[in-house]
């Protein structure tokens, strides 16, 4: 998106308050921040088997 549709709210958005360092940890952040994990006891797989129509 152009800068200048931000424009008028630009004195509302915050600055950056720290320097990033560690570019590696930010960036495998930043991929890791839409990534959804769902953990499974161990029977549940075989309840889901036993009881399905």
């Amino acid at each position: 998106m152009p800068h200048k549709f931000n424009d008028a709210r630009r004195p509302m958005l915050p600055r950056q308050r720290h320097r990033v360092t560690n570019w590696t940890e930010y960036n495998e952040a930043l991929r890791r921040r839409g990534d959804l994990t769902i953990w499974f006891e161990d029977g549940v797989a075989d309840f889901g088997q036993r009881h399905a129509a």
